[in-house]
């Protein structure tokens, strides 16, 4: 495995053990709004498309409008931590939403709220990774940042 291809796997790992991630969005004023969200399952053959189910009255929503590019920090027990960073885009065709429901998502949007529910998506484009001991030193002790190209390919920026 290419010392690339690690920190992708490492990555991808971190990130499908994040239950819960923050979600950073630009206010009007360009100051950087962290919140605390719940990261959905991602599903590996979609590549680097990371989703979020939100109420489509929240700030948040404002924010994406008007400025796309999201990061998402994950943080799982364990000690590593990803930054995610991509375009967002946000789904509000009740049909689209209504194919991607699942029931575990009611809690959060009962009854007549659930019309409200919009599905976030956020094509990561830039990682952010801690993972400690993944690789030989400087890897793995301090934050390694890679990149995906126009064309889908990645590479280690530093």
């Amino acid at each position: 495995m290419t010392q690339l291809s690690q920190l992708l796997s490492e990555a991808a790992e971190t990130l499908a053990r994040s239950r819960a991630c923050w979600l950073v969005t630009r206010s009007e004023k360009g100051v950087p709004r962290s919140r605390p969200m719940s990261l959905l399952p991602t599903d590996p053959s979609e590549g680097w498309l990371l989703r979020l189910v939100t109420d489509a009255r929240t700030r948040k929503v404002d924010e994406i409008w008007r400025d796309q590019r999201v990061s998402l920090l994950c943080h799982p027990r364990g000690g590593a931590f990803v930054a995610a960073a991509g375009v967002a885009n946000l789904i509000f065709d009740p049909a689209e939403v209504d194919a991607r429901w699942r029931e575990e998502y009611d809690p959060f949007f009962p009854g007549e709220k659930r019309a409200e529910a919009v599905f976030l998506e956020v094509d990561v484009d830039c990682l952010e990774l801690w993972v400690p001991n993944a690789l030989n030193e400087p890897l793995g002790f301090v934050t390694t940042t890679l990149q995906r190209d126009a064309n889908g390919r990645w590479t280690i920026a530093g």
